[in-house]
C-alpha cells in the first residue's frame, strides 16, 4: 500500500488526517517507515533521533533543502530504504552536509541543484560477518569545472565489528 507521511512543526497528515507527531523521536520508541511509503520532512526542522530510539526506513524519507536528520552516535538510520534531498546551491561548498546524511561535499564553484539520495542494506563479507552497506547517488547541474571533493561519515555501530582498516570498495559511476 503507498502512504505518504509529511512531518510538521505542529503534527503530521496521512493521507490529509490530521495526527499527532513529533520532531523528536523519543528514547525508547521506534518509527517505521513501510515500503512504498514517503515521509516528508520540511524545510528547518531536525528530524532528531534520541538515544535509544529506533528509526527504521524500509521506504523513503524526502528532506526538504533546510531540513536536517540529526542521528546520535550508535542510533543510525536502520532499514532498507532511501533518505534524499535537493538543495539549490548558488555559492561554492565548503564542508557542506545537505540533511545530515553523511555526505560532505566541497567545491571550488556552486553546483546549482544537487541531487542526494542515500540507502542503506545489510552486507556480509566473506568471513560472515555482517555490516551496513550505505550507497550515495548524486547529481549536480553543473558538472564542468566543478572540481568536488567528497567525504563520506558512517557511525562506527554501521561496521558491525568490521574493523575500520579493512579495505572497502568505494565505486564512482557516472551515468546520463
Amino acid at each position: 500500500m503507498f502512504g505518504k507521511v509529511i512531518f510538521g512543526l505542529f503534527g503530521w497528515l496521512v493521507f490529509g488526517l490530521p495526527c499527532v507527531a513529533q520532531s523528536l523521536l523519543h528514547a525508547g520508541t521506534t518509527l517505521e517507515v513501510d515500503l512504498g511509503t514517503t515521509v516528508s520532512v520540511p524545510d528547518d526542522l531536525t528530524l532528531s533521533i534520541a538515544p535509544t530510539a529506533v528509526l527504521v526506513n524500509d521506504g523513503r524519507i524526502a528532506f526538504a533543502p533546510l531540513a536536517v536528520l540529526d542521528e546520535p552516535p550508535g542510533w543510525p538510520v536502520r532499514g532498507l530504504g532511501s533518505e534524499d534531498v535537493h538543495p539549490l546551491l548558488n555559492a561554492a561548498a565548503l564542508d557542506l552536509e545537505p540533511a545530515g546524511l553523511g555526505f560532505v561535499l566541497t567545491t571550488s564553484i556552486a553546483p546549482g541543484q544537487l541531487d542526494i539520495e542515500r540507502g542503506h542494506t545489510a552486507f556480509t563479507d566473506t568471513s560472515g560477518r555482517i555490516s551496513t552497506l550505505r550507497w550515495y547517488r548524486t547529481q549536480t547541474s553543473t558538472n564542468t569545472n566543478l572540481d568536488a571533493t567528497i567525504r563520506f561519515t558512517y557511525d562506527p555501530t554501521e561496521l558491525n565489528g568490521v574493523p575500520e582498516g579493512i579495505p572497502g570498495t568505494v565505486r564512482a559511476q557516472r551515468c546520463r
